[in-house]
């Protein structure tokens, strides 16, 4: 693995924590595409927030852990493991915007 790449991935883990933290602690939904949240019950806002916010915060703990599992082990192995940890947060994330929005993406409100 090259300096480059591990540098990368470790700015992009970086910035997805900060979008994790604004979207799910601030609850800051102007961050999220609006066809995503459109038929979202106004009640739902927060819980709907805090939850992609963990699921986001999962995306950027895998792409994070691919160069440090990768240095550390002095393998392949974080990859893996990142992968893993990165398809489980889109699948979160996907999940709880059809939960909460009807379908994954909607152009009018119900």
């Amino acid at each position: 693995m090259e300096t480059e790449e591990m540098i990368a991935e470790l700015v992009i883990g970086i910035f997805l924590i900060f979008l994790s933290y604004q979207v799910g602690m601030k609850g800051n939904i102007a961050l999220l595409h609006s066809y995503h949240y459109t038929n979202l019950d106004p009640k739902d806002h927060k819980k709907f927030t805090q939850k992609i916010g963990l699921s986001n915060l999962l995306v950027s703990i895998g792409v994070i852990m691919i160069p440090v599992i990768n240095l550390i082990s002095k393998s392949e192995l974080g990859y893996y493991v990142g992968v893993v940890m990165i398809f489980l947060g889109i699948f979160f994330i996907i999940f709880f915007i059809v939960t909460y929005n009807g379908k994954l993406i909607s152009f009018k409100k119900k």
